[in-house]
């Protein structure tokens, strides 16, 4: 399994560069956080990528949307055959009955076209995610009463925090080498229907006080729903499998039919967390702005979460 190394990812090799060698665009990398709720756990997760990725990832998906008569795509939905994808069930009329054999066989040909989307640009992308355990959260919360003030009383903040964070350090190392508009910007963009009670603006806001040399490279934050934003839909993908991987060993549960195992998106991931309660104490302990007093797991162990 081969990977590119971050400077690989930023450097002329690539499609965004200009035609002259001494020219360089202020690269545009698009971090896309969105999340997927499945107790007991909660995943923020995402991808960054040049524009010109992001576009051309988006014209593919675009195209497996038309070709599965789709208005968007969400792993959650896709695996339960509801909604957009109750379509495929033979009884419309019974959208939330069990999936027959062969239902599910048409299920899943669908969620492996969208992550082979994802799976061919693994060169150009940077995953980002954080996986935090419910009961754990809630724990060190009532524990410690400086942990509200810190984690604003949200697994959200915390695991969206994280990814931030992770994303900015891996760009501040890269302009090190690099000077005016060669240096690069990245532009966070957040599911517009996320955390009604405390928005993503809000939260970014308490993340830029926090954090300002993280704050130096990102640009204001955007938002967008994910119903209509390709970009979001992919980051939906890589938070669910998360997810799903944390709720497999959490209640360790059987395999779902439909998972597709994390190993498939494994080489596209630059940083992923898995936020149990001594993660959560020692980042409480030993918080400090633009780092992280944790270690992110390795590839190989995604594979045995």
């Amino acid at each position: 399994m081969s990977f590119a190394s971050a400077e690989e990812l930023f450097t002329s090799k690539f499609l965004f560069q200009t035609r002259c060698e001494n020219e360089w665009p202020l690269v545009l990398c698009a971090a896309h956080f969105d999340e997927s709720h499945e107790k007991p756990g909660l995943a923020v997760a995402g991808y960054s990528a040049s524009i010109d990725t992001w576009w051309r990832l988006d014209c593919q998906w675009q195209a497996l949307l038309k070709r599965w008569n789709l208005k968007y795509f969400k792993a959650s939905e896709c695996e339960k055959g509801l909604v957009e994808f109750a379509q495929y069930r033979d009884d419309l009329a019974a959208p939330k009955s069990p999936l027959k054999p062969h239902e599910r066989e048409r299920l899943r040909k669908v969620k492996l076209e969208f992550i082979d989307a994802i799976c061919a640009r693994h060169h150009v992308l940077q995953g980002y995610g954080a996986a935090i355990a419910t009961e754990d959260f809630k724990r060190i919360i009532a524990e410690d009463p400086i942990t509200p003030i810190i984690f604003l009383d949200k697994s959200y903040y915390i695991g969206a925090q994280l990814c931030l964070v992770a994303a900015a350090m891996l760009v501040i190392d890269i302009n090190r080498r690099r000077s005016g508009n060669d240096k690069i910007e990245v532009q966070p963009i957040f599911g517009a229907r996320e955390e009604p009670g405390l928005t993503a603006k809000t939260l970014f806001d308490n993340f830029s006080t926090k954090n300002p040399r993280s704050t130096e490279v990102l640009l204001p934050p955007q938002f967008e729903d994910d119903r209509t934003n390709t970009w979001l839909q992919v980051a939906d993908m890589l938070a669910y499998e998360i997810c799903k991987q944390l709720l497999a060993t959490t209640n360790n549960t059987k395999d779902d039919y439909m998972r597709v195992s994390l190993r498939s998106l494994l080489p596209a991931i630059h940083r992923v967390f898995r936020l149990g309660y001594k993660d959560l104490k020692q980042i409480t302990c030993n918080h400090s702005p633009d780092s992280i007093p944790i270690r992110h797991l390795l590839l190989e162990e995604l594979c045995q979460w």
